[in-house]
Parts: structure tokens; C-alpha cells; sequence
């Protein structure tokens, strides 16, 4: 299981864009954390402080959520593809090319894009030659 704790937010976006119903009836909310230094507990009133909260909704609660809404709008899902290239990101339609086998590379334009490497948090990775 991955990380689970989601910033309120982050929350407040999924629910924004329709995505947080499943979210709000399981999530565990959190009004505060605790952190031990020296052996001594402290408590940080994150609410009374913010008025914010923090949810425990584990990170593949999220995916599900983020693939089920996208297969419902007949959108497309690549998994496993490299990305080669992302051309034309100044403008409103960018180009990205993927690749899922050695001989095959496939070309789309698209109005969003997004890229995500769930298997490597540790070793953060750019998409753009520097």
C-alpha cells in the first residue's frame, strides 16, 4: 500500500471536479497530527489552526477513483508507456509521444496531460530535456 494522507486541498479539488464522493463517505479525517521529538509528544490543532483538515484515503483509493471517472468518460488510459517527447506545451493543444514497445510510438494531441510514475517515488525523473 502507498502513502495515504491527502490535504484538504487536494480534497477539495477531487470533490470539485466530481471525483470525491467515494473519498468523503470512507476517508478517515484527521484534525490534527502528532509528532514525537525528544520522546515528548506534541500535538498540532491542524483545524483550530487552519481550519483545515488532513484524510487517510490511500493513494490506490485514488487511482481507482481517477481511472473509473476516466474509462466512464470513454477516455483513454495508457499504462506502461515512456514517455519520448511532449512538443507544443505554450500552446492549448500539446503533443506527447509514447512508446509501449521498441517499434511502436504513438502521437496525440490533447487539451490536458498528465504523467505519473507510481512505481518510483524516490527517484523523481523530468520529462523535459533540461
Amino acid at each position: 500500500m502507498r502513502a495515504g494522507l491527502l490535504e484538504q486541498g487536494t480534497v477539495d479539488l477531487l470533490c470539485e471536479t466530481g471525483l470525491g464522493e467515494r473519498l468523503q463517505r470512507e476517508a478517515l479525517v484527521h484534525h490534527g497530527i502528532e509528532l514525537m521529538l525528544n520522546g515528548v509528544l506534541h500535538r498540532i490543532p491542524l483545524t483550530e489552526l487552519t481550519g483545515k483538515s488532513v484524510f487517510i484515503y490511500g493513494q490506490h483509493e485514488v487511482v481507482k477513483d481517477l481511472i473509473k471517472a476516466r474509462l466512464e468518460a470513454a477516455g483513454q488510459i495508457l499504462f506502461a508507456a515512456e514517455a519520448t517527447s511532449i512538443d507544443g506545451l505554450d500552446s492549448n493543444r500539446p503533443r506527447s509521444a509514447t512508446r509501449r514497445t521498441a517499434r511502436s510510438t504513438n502521437y496525440k494531441r490533447t487539451s490536458s496531460l498528465a504523467a505519473m510514475d507510481f512505481m518510483a517515488p524516490h527517484e523523481p525523473r523530468s520529462l523535459m530535456a533540461s
